[in-house]
């Protein structure tokens, strides 16, 4: 990272952002929220811990919020800025520390991972409901566009390839094959709502890390081999990225 900003526009000038540059860094964004809302296991949002974390961001975005309306004498933008800055966490960047120290599976793992997709997730919803050039009402209503477009672009040929057994065996039996059928319809999934997340015009990071969970959630009754398998096979090309 160093040596990134060493070489970069900002220090010696022997790089730029170039329109390649531009779509490397966009794909890498993309896997590397895909893989951390493919760690969060919905089941643990909703338990006691995971709200116990909701209540402790909204707490701390609330007092944010306040204290630079303190600050500034009332200006709320700034506020609002300075509340989602100060809750908004590097999750992608904690997830390669824990998986390297291998303590995703750990009690602190897991406290850091269901924190930090709430310091993931609920900052880009407070960007998009509350910094967005549209009304309140009218980012609501995208913000709800997009899951009810993702839910079907994602959990419709879900539920359809399950009701067909024999179907969902060629997939999985073909993952082992240069076809890689599970490794494409991960890579589907994210180029799916990431690109709508630009269309709506919200932020790719939430498309990416909405990936991830679905992902999650559609691997959950497979068998754990079948389950190591395809969370290695993302882990390699995402972190390759």
């Amino acid at each position: 990272m160093i040596l990134g900003v060493i070489i970069g526009p900002r220090v010696l000038k022997f790089s730029h952002m170039t329109e390649g540059v531009e779509i490397l860094r966009e794909i890498d964004m993309g896997f590397l929220f895909l893989l951390a809302g493919f760690e969060i296991n919905t089941n643990d949002l909703k338990s006691k811990q995971g709200k116990n974390a909701l209540i402790t961001w909204l707490l701390g975005f609330s007092f944010a919020i306040l204290l630079g309306l303190i600050i500034t004498k009332g200006a709320l933008d700034f506020s609002i800025v300075l509340g989602i800055a100060t809750t908004s966490t590097a999750l992608g960047t904690l997830l390669l520390i824990l998986k390297d120290a291998n303590m995703t599976d750990s009690n602190i793992g897991k406290s850091v991972l269901i924190h930090g997709a709430f310091g993931e997730l609920l900052p880009i919803i407070a960007m998009s409901l509350l910094l967005s050039t549209l009304t309140p009402w009218l980012s609501t209503i995208i913000l709800i566009i997009f899951v009810l477009l993702a839910f079907v672009i994602v959990i419709t040929p879900v539920r359809f390839i399950r009701k067909m057994p024999l179907l969902g065996n060629a997939i999985l039996s073909a993952s082992h094959t240069i076809i890689q059928t599970t490794l494409r319809i991960t890579v589907f999934i994210l180029a799916s709502l990431t690109v709508l997340t630009a269309i709506l015009s919200l932020d790719i990071a939430l498309g990416a890390f909405v990936a991830g969970i679905f992902i999650n959630v559609i691997i959950s009754p497979f068998s754990s081999e079948h389950k190591k398998e395809i969370e290695k096979k993302i882990e390699i090309v995402g972190f390759s990225f």
